[in-house]
């Protein structure tokens, strides 16, 4: 009986093991596709939480030494822009991090929720960006530009241009671009500001057009799908996906 027992639990293990090996090379061979499937879970990360929040209140004070702190790269920000941006708005409020799990372990796909409240007309005006968070020589940083490992930046930057299809954002997008779009129906004052903010982004953006770089990249850019690009969202290098104006 013993000799029995003992043979079944053999048995168990090793289709335990054998289940377990089959899921983890379904979950490694299906990965792209949890780009479209996963939720997207609102403040799920304390880090993440922390560092997004660290990033907002560096532009917002245009602290450039803790910006720096925040991303791999601060020339891909432009502290001009910045400080142009914080001449309308007057404050930050109700800042919530959306996440998806990024295609490598440690890594994640931020879509960042915040309002803005517009000096002189006080009005709180809703914008959504994407980021890329991942670890970076030992540390949480808001990640722009290439990898190096160009199979690696290839699945990330996928992986990354996927979740655009995902249910879950497109529901979050076009939540914030129906109250964007209300907003500008219902207050003149607002639509008439923000005409004026976006033609002068176009013109300053045509007058600095580079060439685009052959090596595609991440960086925190406005929400591809997002029907209404607003003049709050960051600015380094673009990802190559043109959001619909």
């Amino acid at each position: 009986m013993k000799f029995r027992v003992r043979i079944a639990v053999i048995i168990i293990n090793i289709v335990a093991m054998f289940c377990g090996l089959l899921i983890f090379s379904v979950s490694v061979q299906d990965r792209m596709k949890l780009a479209t499937q996963l939720p997207l879970e609102k403040n799920k990360y304390k880090e993440v939480n922390k560092l997004i929040n660290k990033y907002v209140e560096a532009k917002t004070n245009e602290d450039f030494k803790l910006l720096a702190e925040c991303v791999n790269d601060i020339n891909d920000y432009d502290k001009e822009k910045i400080k142009n941006q914080n001449k309308i708005s007057e404050k930050v409020q109700n800042i919530v991090c959306y996440t998806i799990d990024g295609y490598y372990d440690n890594t994640y796909i931020v879509y960042l929720y915040r309002e803005d409240l517009w000096k002189d007309i006080n009005v709180i005006v809703p914008s959504i960006d994407q980021l890329y968070v991942c670890e970076y020589k030992g540390k949480l940083c808001i990640y722009s530009g290439a990898i190096n490992d160009d199979r690696k930046m290839n699945k990330v930057k996928k992986y990354y241009d996927l979740t655009r299809y995902n249910p879950n954002v497109e529901k979050k997008v076009t939540e914030v671009n129906k109250q964007f779009e209300a907003l500008k129906e219902s207050n003149d004052k607002f639509k008439t500001l923000y005409d004026m903010v976006m033609e002068k982004e176009k013109n300053e953006s045509i007058g600095t057009t580079q060439a685009p770089e052959v090596t595609p990249t991440i960086a925190p850019t406005p929400v591809p799908s997002v029907t209404i690009t607003t003049f709050l969202c960051p600015a380094p290098p673009p990802i190559h996906i043109s959001p619909r104006a």
